[in-house]
């Protein structure tokens, strides 16, 4: 069973073409990876399957969803991580949680960002102020913000940049864990 499929999907922006009728499906459970080199698209790409910015032409399938007919029904079914900061250095990890958990209309979400802050280790640092996390810890948290409505599919955007080598395959690592242990594409 596909969780995404892109059928002819096209970005354009005036003249210039960003994404060129690209077909694909990933399979439930599976973990794919867009490559290419700076300006290929692969952002624009993202932003169409999570609903951000419509296709031009074509359309995608996610979680069972149109992305050009239900961009809402998809918004609720996915996470983002985007490569652009989310978190608000002036607040906690909590108070970062929360607010995702309002944007995300998530109702009982304090236990489940608990279990999220404590399944990735940064738990007991959830009343310190984000901007005072490293790297790693700040990554871990956007991936919790992106846990917290339960999604089928998540996305993310360049989730390794400005991470050293070590802690870069420690992510590449956490991500197959992530999808192994909460089912998630």
């Amino acid at each position: 069973m596909s969780s995404v499929i892109a059928k002819d999907l096209t970005k354009k922006y005036g003249d210039f073409v960003a994404v060129d009728h690209i077909n694909f499906e990933i399979e439930k459970g599976e973990i794919y990876g867009l490559l290419g080199p700076n300006g290929a698209g692969k952002t624009t790409t993202i932003k169409m399957l999570t609903g951000l910015t419509p296709p031009t032409e074509g359309d995608a399938i996610v979680a069972g969803y149109s992305v050009r007919k239900q961009p809402l029904e998809v918004k609720r079914r996915i996470g983002w991580i985007s490569s652009e900061v989310i978190l608000d250095d002036e607040l906690t990890a909590w108070e970062n949680l929360e607010i995702q958990a309002k944007l995300q209309e998530v109702k009982d979400w304090k236990e489940r960002a608990l279990q999220l802050l404590d399944y990735f280790g940064i738990k007991e640092f959830k009343d310190r102020k984000a901007g005072k996390f490293s790297t790693g810890m700040r990554k871990k948290l956007e991936i919790s913000m992106a846990l917290l409505n339960s999604p089928e599919i998540i996305f993310m955007d360049e989730p390794t940049i400005g991470l050293d080598v070590n802690t870069r395959a420690s992510m590449w690592n956490l991500i197959k864990q992530i999808n192994k242990d909460y089912s998630v594409t």
